[in-house]
C-alpha cells in the first residue's frame, strides 16, 4: 500500500471493508503554513466572508493589481510589498515610505529615518530604544531631565539648563563648537560664526537675525525675527524646542527635530536631497527655500531684508500695520496675533507651507 501525503500532515486512518481497502483522512490540529491559526477553513468552490476566496483550503483576501507605490502594502498582487515602487530622485523606499537614499553625517536610519542616536529619545543609542517618560537622551544615553545650570562648555550637552546644547560655548581661536567638539572654523551652508560657534541666526535667541542679537526673556527667533514662545503650532508645523518648524521643508529640522540636512541638501517632504531646486511658488536663498512674497529677510529678493517695524507683503516692505481679520493661508499675520498663518484652513489633504496650501 502506497502512503498518502497531504499538507497540511494527514492522519492516515485504514479500515478494512468488503473486497476493498478504504482511506479516511482528516487534517491536523496545525493550519495550513502561512495561515493564521484563526483563518477560515473552506471547500473548494465554498463560500468564504465578503473580500476573501476560497484559496488551498481557506479563505483569503482578494487582491485587484493596482500600479506599485510605497506604502508598505502588495499592491500589484505579485507576493512583494513595494517591489517597484517609485521614489523621488534622491530617495528609495523603507519601510512604506520614500525617505533619503543616505543619511547626513552623524544621522543613523531608523524605521525609514534619519535619527542621531545620540539625542533622539525615541532612538537613543540604537533604534526604537525609547527613553521612559521624563528622561532626555543625551549621548546615547536615557537621563532624568534635571538640569544644574552652569558654565556653557563644548561638550554636547545643555549646560546653562537654557534648553540649547553648547550655545555660548567657547573654543580656542580660530575653532568652533560642532557636535559637541571644536573643531577648524567652518560652518555649514546656512549657519554664521558667531563667537566661535556655528550658529542658525533664523533660529538662534542669542543671535536672531544677527550674531549677539538675544530675544527678550519668553521669545523665540524664528526665521530670524524674535516672537513669543508658543508651545502650540499651527496645523501642519511641529513644535522643535521653542521653534514652530515644518518637518516637510526646514532644513534645519527635516523629518524630525534637530535631523540638520547636510551642505548642498535641502529638506523636501522631510528628507534631506541634494536637488537644488524648490517647491512652485517659492525661491533658493542661500540653502533654504523661501517665499519672496513674505519672507522679511527675502522679501523681493535673495538677502533683501525689511527694516525694523516692517514686514513682507506682496514682495514688498510694508509697516507694522494690522487690521484683525480671518486668517488664511498667504504667509501673513492676518488676525493680527503675531503668527503667520496660525489657524489657517487649507482643503482636505493639504497644508499651508510657507504661506501656500501644499
Amino acid at each position: 500500500m502506497s502512503t498518502v501525503r497531504n499538507s497540511p500532515v494527514l492522519l492516515l486512518v485504514a479500515t478494512l471493508s468488503v473486497g476493498a481497502l478504504t482511506l479516511r483522512c482528516s487534517p491536523s490540529e496545525d493550519p495550513d503554513p502561512g495561515q493564521n491559526a484563526s483563518a477560515v477553513k473552506c471547500q473548494p468552490g465554498g463560500a468564504c466572508p465578503t473580500g476573501s476566496s476560497c484559496v488551498s483550503g481557506y479563505c483569503k483576501p482578494v487582491c485587484t493589481p493596482t500600479a506599485e507605490v510605497c506604502n508598505g502594502t502588495d499592491d500589484d498582487c505579485d507576493g512583494l510589498a513595494d517591489d517597484g515602487a517609485v521614489c523621488p530622485a534622491g530617495q528609495t523606499c523603507s519601510q512604506g515610505r520614500c525617505a533619503a537614499s543616505t543619511c547626513p553625517a552623524g544621522a543613523t536610519r531608523c524605521a525609514g529615518l534619519c535619527v542621531d542616536l545620540q539625542a533622539d529619545p525615541k532612538n537613543c543609542g540604537a533604534c526604537s530604544m525609547a527613553c521612559a517618560a521624563g528622561e532626555a537622551c543625551s549621548k546615547g544615553a536615557c537621563t532624568a531631565k534635571t538640569c544644574t545650570p552652569k558654565a556653557e562648555v563644548c561638550n554636547g550637552k545643555d549646560d546653562d539648563c537654557d534648553g540649547l546644547v553648547d550655545d555660548g560655548a567657547t573654543c580656542p581661536a580660530g575653532q568652533i563648537c560642532t557636535k559637541g567638539t571644536c573643531a577648524a572654523a567652518t560652518c555649514a551652508a546656512g549657519q554664521t560664526l558667531c563667537g566661535g560657534l556655528c550658529v542658525d541666526t533664523l533660529a538662534d535667541p542669542k543671535n536672531c537675525g544677527a550674531c549677539s542679537m538675544t530675544c527678550p526673556a519668553g521669545e523665540s527667533c524664528a526665521r530670524g525675527v524674535c516672537s513669543i514662545i508658543t508651545t502650540t503650532c499651527a496645523a501642519g508645523q511641529t513644535l522643535c524646542g521653542s521653534l514652530c518648524v515644518d518637518l516637510l521643508a526646514d532644513p534645519q529640522n527635516c523629518g524630525a527635530c534637530s535631523m540638520t540636512c547636510a551642505p548642498g541638501e535641502l529638506c523636501s517632504k522631510g528628507a534631506c536631497v541634494s536637488t537644488m531646486t524648490c517647491a512652485a511658488g517659492q525661491t533658493m536663498c542661500g540653502s533654504l527655500c523661501v517665499d519672496l512674497l513674505a519672507d522679511p529677510k527675502n522679501c523681493g529678493a535673495c538677502s533683501m531684508t525689511c527694516p525694523a517695524g516692517e514686514l513682507c507683503s506682496g514682495g514688498a516692505c510694508t509697516p507694522k500695520t494690522c487690521t484683525p481679520k480671518a486668517e488664511i493661508c498667504n504667509g501673513t499675520d492676518d488676525d493680527c496675533n503675531g503668527l503667520v498663518d496660525d489657524g489657517a484652513v487649507c482643503p482636505s489633504g493639504l497644508t499651508c507651507t510657507y504661506g501656500a496650501c501644499r
